[in-house]
């Protein structure tokens, strides 16, 4: 799976991967092979994102508008 949503919403964001990566505690590499469908996220990770995406952007996203 590609993750061209989440990518897209992390630019809109203004975060580089490596900030994307922190906010899931993670190593931008990690987060790199995951935003491009080589690992997938766990749930809590989904959620993690979401969560910060949401409030980055003054949105009301669920998990499935994003993955």
């Amino acid at each position: 799976m590609h993750l061209m949503k989440l990518k897209g919403y992390r630019v809109m964001a203004g975060w580089t991967s490596k900030e994307a990566g922190a906010i899931c505690g993670m190593k931008a590499s990690t987060y790199i092979a995951k935003e491009n469908g080589h690992r997938e996220f766990t749930v809590s990770e989904a959620k993690t994102i979401c969560s910060a995406l949401n409030e980055k952007l003054g949105v009301h996203l669920s998990i499935d508008d994003i993955f």
